[in-house]
C-alpha cells in the first residue's frame, strides 16, 4: 500500500522531505499537471501513535514551506492505481481547489468556557406547591436558559469574528452552546496576513480573561479542502 500525504501542482524538493512514515521514502506521481507524494507502507492499516503522526505533519509542513498543498488527512492508505486514477479523473477539481486556497494555510481557534451563572439569574419563577405548575415553571426555566446559552454562544462567534474577519479568506466554525468548548474556528488566512491575524488574536484574548484560548498553527488547509472527501467520491466509497 502507499500511504498518501498530498496534492501538490508544482515540483518539490523531495530529498528534503524527511519522516516519512515507516522509514519509507518520500516518492511521487504525476498524473494531469498534479503530482501526488507518497511513501511506500507496509500494511493495511495505521496506528495512531505520536510518531507517526509527527511523521505525518512533518512531511506536509515541509512541503507547505515550499508551496501550497492539498492534504490528506493522517491515515490515507491507498494503491499506486487508485492515485493514479484520482489525478487523472479529479484533475480539474483538484486545480479549482488549489486555486481556493493557494499561497493560504488554516490557523485554529478554540474557545473554551463555563456559562456563567448570570444566564439564568433572573430566570427563577414563584414558588408553587401544585406539582404540575411545578414542572411547567421548571420547563420554561430550562428552555429560557438553553436559549440564553445559544445567545450568549453566538455573541461570542459574532465578536470573535468581527476581530479577525478583515484577515481571513474562509472560515469554517462550529458553535456548541451546551459544551466546555463552546466554538472551534478553523480560518483560512494568507501566508502574508498571519502575522497581523495572530496579533488581532493576541488582542481578542486579552479582551476576554474570563475564556479560555486555544490556539494552533499555521497549517496545511485541511478544513478547506476536503480532499478526502473528494477521493471517496471518485471512487465510490462511503
Amino acid at each position: 500500500m502507499l500511504y498518501v500525504y498530498c496534492v501538490v501542482d508544482k515540483p518539490v524538493a523531495i530529498g528534503d522531505l524527511t519522516n516519512a512514515l515507516a522509514g519509507g521514502v518520500i516518492e511521487s506521481i504525476q498524473s494531469s499537471g498534479l503530482i501526488a507524494l507518497f511513501s511506500e507502507f507496509p500494511g493495511d492499516t495505521v496506528s495512531v501513535l505520536r510518531e507517526n503522526v509527527m511523521s505525518h505533519d512533518a512531511v506536509v509542513g515541509g512541503v507547505l514551506r515550499e508551496t501550497t498543498p492539498l492534504p490528506f488527512r493522517f491515515g490515507t492508505l491507498v494503491t499506486r492505481e487508485q492515485i493514479a486514477n484520482f489525478l487523472e479523473g479529479r484533475g480539474s477539481a483538484l486545480k479549482i481547489k488549489l486555486e481556493e486556497v493557494r499561497d493560504c494555510v488554516e490557523m485554529s481557534v478554540k474557545v473554551i468556557w463555563t456559562p456563567a451563572p448570570s444566564h439564568s439569574q433572573g430566570l427563577e419563577g414563584a414558588g408553587t406547591s401544585r406539582p404540575g405548575a411545578a414542572f411547567l415553571e421548571a420547563k420554561r426555566r430550562e428552555i429560557l436558559g438553553d436559549e440564553a446559552l445559544v445567545a450568549a454562544a453566538n455573541e461570542l462567534n459574532s465578536w470573535l469574528k468581527e476581530k479577525v474577519n478583515m484577515f481571513v479568506r474562509q472560515e469554517s466554525v462550529l458553535v456548541r452552546p451546551s459544551q466546555k468548548l463552546v466554538l472551534a474556528a478553523s480560518h483560512l488566512v494568507e501566508k502574508r496576513q498571519v502575522a497581523s491575524y495572530q496579533e488581532a488574536v493576541k488582542r481578542a484574548v486579552e479582551e476576554r480573561r474570563d475564556l479560555h484560548f486555544l490556539l494552533s498553527g499555521p497549517w496545511a488547509p485541511y478544513s478547506f479542502v476536503n480532499i478526502d472527501l473528494e477521493f471517496k467520491t471518485h471512487f465510490g466509497v462511503s
